[in-house]
């Protein structure tokens, strides 16, 4: 799988179970839209044809070598973000039918597998524009704010009607207002 850097997946290529990934990482690399600045693989990628394919294509690979290589340039600022892909795939899993690949064929799991993804990058894209429209209104704002303080004038104030609270216990009013 090829993820861009907001986690979203950009293109999937199914290996056999007992077969190397690293032959299906190029063609994955040529399905993208463009150039990326930095090309961000774990240490099963460690290559130096993958790598050299890597800084041909006009990108910079951040990928540590194996334990039996000699070292290589890996930025620890840009390899960290590797944990974005693993987030992808925590996501996806979290669809049964992918976590246990329930499909007998290698086209039906590719379909589950998309379907799966197309629906994930909705859900995100969802939840930031629910967030930006919070965030452009001011009166939703407003509304947040007078939330967060139960106590305004010196008045304990219910969370429900905005009505000074009868209740003098603090932990139950704090229970009602969150």
């Amino acid at each position: 799988m090829i993820a861009d850097g907001s986690g979203h997946a950009l293109a999937f290529r199914i290996a056999p179970g007992q077969a190397h990934e690293l032959p299906h990482a190029v063609p994955l690399l040529a399905r993208l839209p463009g150039v990326p600045r930095w090309v961000v693989g774990d240490r099963g990628y460690s290559s130096y044809a993958f790598r050299q394919h890597i800084w041909q294509a006009g990108a910079r690979p951040a990928i540590p070598a194996k334990r039996n290589e000699e070292a290589v340039a890996c930025p620890e600022r840009i390899y960290t973000n590797r944990n974005v892909v693993e987030r992808l795939w925590a996501r996806l899993k979290e669809w049964r039918a992918v976590a246990t690949r329930y499909e007998k064929t290698a086209q039906s799991f590719m379909g589950v597998l998309c379907l799966a993804a197309a629906l994930d990058w909705l859900k995100r894209r969802q939840a930031l524009m629910v967030v930006a429209q919070q965030c452009s209104r001011p009166s939703m704002a407003g509304a947040l704010v007078k939330r967060a303080s139960p106590v305004r004038d010196g008045v304990r104030r219910c969370a429900t009607n905005d009505a000074p609270c009868q209740n003098s216990d603090p932990q139950r009013h704090r229970a009602v207002t969150e």
